[in-house]
Order: structure tokens, then C-alpha cells, then sequence
């Protein structure tokens, strides 16, 4: 086993910087971090069993135990075992030091995760300086053709209408062919359109603050399109892949729907049934208290489910729908 040790700046202080740890044999994200006092303290999002398994493992791996000392010293020492920050990493600092909308201009495209090949058709007509980001994107492929909708397609399902502020002005002022786009667009079948409007809008030269943000209320309550904002090509394009990457792929992993962690086995068991349809924090405690498990809640009857306070006939219908044995 060969652990790998790497050190994340994180962008609201040098407080919540992290050591993270690769190469341990169990699973999940471990790392490293200052608690109060200076001691260091071994993280992750596992089960304290598997957490204690790491550290043991660390222990024997680099004879260093994270949570055996204090001091400023300790965590300079574990910190000149990392490897060489990550391009991201170093961004990060960048944008700390940077802040602001020009932190967006120091994203990477190339760092953005595409599972499944997607190809991406771009107008002619638009700026090689996006274009040129967008190729850096993994397992992606660039297509320059001429659209007739939108300057960005996908799918033919994801069209992007991409404006400079400058755009976007003359093609309301002058040619009105952001809004003739835009309803041909809400008129394509199962479409998703969106504007992005490249720059700081508050400079518009030609337009009223209130007349864009009319222009942009219209697109998006009139008209179905998503009104988004980015600061220059860099960051219009790693937009564009992402798009076009959560279209074609999803999110790319299961969204966990309940946040807080049960501390006891009561807790425990009202956070599972919670997970049902109907079912909220204080009813589960109710039906706990009055079955005494989760397994006696799922062989109860719908006439038996009644006579827990909070429980009509079509919750228990549909509790028994859930928890009941399949037929």
C-alpha cells in the first residue's frame, strides 16, 4: 500500500485547510485537519469502525499519528509530506488572492468530470476564444457548424444563446433576434433554452438597468429561457461543458436527500421512515412509540396504522404501499 498524501487551501482560510489521504484500502474520503487547540483530528464520512481502521493503517504506513500531537510544528511536518498542490489547488489560491468575478476566469475545463462522450455544436460565428475552451474539455468533441437556434446546441435538446453585453443590447435594440430566438426555442419540443449574458450588465451603454432587467424577466417568466451570468470566455465555456455534461450524464451521483445524521438508535429509526412518503420528523416518533419498530410499522394494517394520531386513511394506505411485502 502506498499512501498519497495531498494538501487542499481551502478558499475561506488557512483554518479550514485539509490534508487529504489516498491509498487507504477502505472507502471513502479521509483527511486531516487543524481542531481547537492545534491538535490534528482524522475526518471522514464513514462509520467510526472504518475510521479507526484508517487511522491505524496511517500509523503503520508513515509512523505518524494525526491525533498524537499539537503545535504548529506537527502540522508543518505532515504538511511537507504532501505532494505538489494540484492545478485545481493552486487556482484556489489564485482565487483567494484574486476574488471576486475574476476568480471565475481562472477555472479549468479540463478538471471538469465527463463520464460519457458529448459533443457539443457551436455557431461559426462564435469566439474562438470560447471555442479553444471548450476543447479542453475531457471526452468532449467541438462540432463548428452554423445553427439555426442558438449559438451552442446539445442534444438538439440544450440550446445556448450566448451575448456579450454589447449583444445583447443590439439584438434587442436593433434586431429583436433574441426574442425571436427565444420563442422559437420554447417552441422546440422538450427543449432547454438558456441565455448567457457575458459580462457586467450594470455597464450597459445602449440600455437602462431597469430595461435589462426587464429584457431578462421576460426571457425567463414570458418566455421559459434560464437567464444566466458569466464574467468572460473562460468562464462562459467551463458553463457550457458543465451544461452540457449534467444533460447528457446527470449529476453523476445519487443526491442524498436528508442531511443530518441520526446520534441514537431512536433517532435512528425516525430517520428511516422519515424516507417515506407522508411521513415527517414528529409522526415518525409517533408511530416508534406507538409499534415499537420499524418492522412491526411495515406489517401493521392500514386499520391498524389509523390509530396512530396523524395517520388518515390514504397515508396509510400509501405507508402500507411502501413498507408492505410485495405480492
Amino acid at each position: 500500500m502506498a499512501l498519497q498524501l495531498r494538501y487542499w487551501q481551502h478558499p475561506n482560510g488557512p483554518f479550514l485547510d485539509r490534508v487529504y489521504i489516498n491509498g487507504l484500502p477502505t472507502p471513502g474520503k479521509f483527511f486531516i485537519q487543524k481542531a481547537r487547540g492545534g491538535r490534528l483530528a482524522l475526518h471522514g464520512d464513514q462509520d467510526p469502525g472504518d475510521i479507526e481502521r484508517a487511522m491505524q493503517l496511517l500509523i503503520a504506513e508513515l509512523g505518524f499519528d494525526p491525533s498524537g500531537a499539537s503545535g504548529a510544528g506537527q502540522w508543518e511536518a505532515l504538511k511537507a509530506r504532501c505532494t505538489a498542490p494540484s492545478p485545481a489547488m493552486s487556482r484556489q489560491s489564485q482565487v483567494r488572492a484574486g476574488g471576486g468575478a475574476g476568480a471565475a476566469e481562472h477555472l479549468d475545463v479540463s478538471t471538469i468530470k465527463v463520464p460519457n462522450h458529448i459533443t457539443i455544436k457551436v455557431d461559426h460565428r462564435e469566439p474562438e476564444a470560447v471555442i479553444a475552451e471548450i476543447r479542453k474539455a475531457p471526452n468532449t468533441t467541438v462540432e463548428v457548424c452554423t445553427l439555426e437556434l442558438g449559438d451552442y446546441s446539445v442534444n438538439d435538446q440544450l440550446f445556448i444563446e450566448r451575448k456579450s453585453v454589447s449583444d445583447f443590447e443590439a439584438s434587442i435594440i436593433d434586431s429583436k433576434r433574441l426574442f425571436d430566438q427565444s420563442e422559437r426555442i420554447k417552441m422546440e419540443p422538450g427543449s432547454v433554452g438558456i441565455v448567457l449574458l457575458e459580462g457586467d450588465w450594470t455597464q450597459a451603454q445602449r440600455m437602462l438597468p431597469q430595461q435589462v432587467i426587464g429584457a431578462m424577466s421576460f426571457l425567463g417568466a414570458i418566455q421559459g429561457m434560464s437567464v444566466w451570468q458569466t464574467t468572460g470566455p473562460v468562464c462562459t465555456a467551463y458553463t457550457i461543458v458543465k451544461l452540457a455534461t449534467h444533460l447528457c450524464n446527470g449529476l453523476g451521483y445519487e443526491l442524498g436527500l436528508r442531511q443530518h445524521k441520526p446520534q441514537s438508535l431512536l433517532d435512528a429509526k425516525c430517520y428511516v421512515l422519515e424516507g417515506c412518503p407522508g411521513i415527517n420528523a414528529e409522526l415518525s416518533r409517533r408511530l416508534i412509540a406507538h409499534f415499537g419498530s420499524i418492522a412491526a410499522v411495515a406489517k401493521a394494517s392500514e386499520a391498524e396504522l389509523r390509530k396512530v394520531d396523524g395517520v388518515g386513511p390514504k397515508k396509510a394506505q400509501r405507508i402500507v404501499e411502501v413498507l408492505g411485502a410485495t405480492e
